[in-house]
């Protein structure tokens, strides 16, 4: 298929990125969303897993919404980078 694009969220501390990129690895749109680092007390950070869902939906709804006519394939890889435990 010659459009072929692949969808890279990012859930950062202050903010959840969604960008599609090319074949080529060239950024073809990015969309993303404030988020809340809640900090119960000294040395700990905690977030809202709720908030953070409906961030994931959010980015990635507005970065398929320009995708258009174009066909998009879903594959999901989470990588996590740190402790990470939710709790709903």
């Amino acid at each position: 298929m010659k459009d072929e694009y692949v969808m890279g969220i990012d859930n950062g501390g202050t903010v959840t990125k969604a960008a599609i990129y090319d074949r080529n690895g060239s950024v073809v749109s990015i969309a993303s969303k404030s988020t809340r680092m809640l900090t119960p007390r000294e040395f700990h950070t905690e977030r809202d897993i709720t908030e953070l869902w409906a961030a994931n939906i959010e980015v990635i709804k507005k970065r398929l919404s320009n995708q258009g006519s174009t066909p998009v394939k879903s594959k999901e890889s989470p990588s996590p980078d740190m402790e990470t435990v939710c709790i709903w």
